[in-house]
């Protein structure tokens, strides 16, 4: 009888022991649903208008006269369509947006706005299409010269069999 109160016994406490993990564990694990509820309050969900603040603030947009008053993602959009005149352009003081006549700046698009170099001629900007028109352009380089077939001129005329 004693071998039974013995059994007896340490299932009891194996169950003991079993439950205060086990509320050990749940408590753990409501402690890190908390803190994941915390960091998820203090993250901040990216603001597109404040991105495009900051990317206009890093290009320096303002320092860029002549569409003060146009919408800071039009100028920003246009800003980063017309990069072959950054590009060519000698010195950034000479940059200036250019606003069509006729167009107020708040109604204003990045259609209506360019940028422009002051003193060196505007190129047109880079045509997307005609780029992919050059690449078929190109012969293939799997063939070799010389590996080209001969001109139909080339060719020996068949000869007519029939009698």
């Amino acid at each position: 009888m004693s071998t039974v109160v013995t059994v007896v016994l340490v299932l009891l406490a194996l169950f003991v022991v079993l439950g205060i993990l086990s509320r050990t564990s749940s408590q753990r694990k409501k402690e890190a649903q908390a803190d994941l509820e915390r960091e998820k309050a203090e993250l901040k969900t990216p603001d597109i208008l404040e991105l495009v603040r900051q990317e206009a603030e890093d290009a320096r947009l303002d320092e860029i006269p002549g569409a003060d008053e146009v919408d800071l993602t039009v100028r920003l959009r246009v800003w980063q369509r017309d990069e072959h005149v950054r590009s060519i352009c000698p010195d950034r003081s000479k940059l200036r947006f250019d606003l069509a006549s006729g167009v107020s700046a708040e109604a204003a698009t990045e259609d209506d706005l360019r940028l422009v170099c002051q003193g060196v001629p505007t190129p047109a900007p880079p045509d997307p299409e005609a780029a992919d028109a050059d690449l078929t352009d190109q012969p293939d380089p799997a063939t070799e010269v010389g590996d080209e077939p001969p001109a139909a001129d080339d060719e020996p005329a068949p000869e007519d069999p029939s009698p």
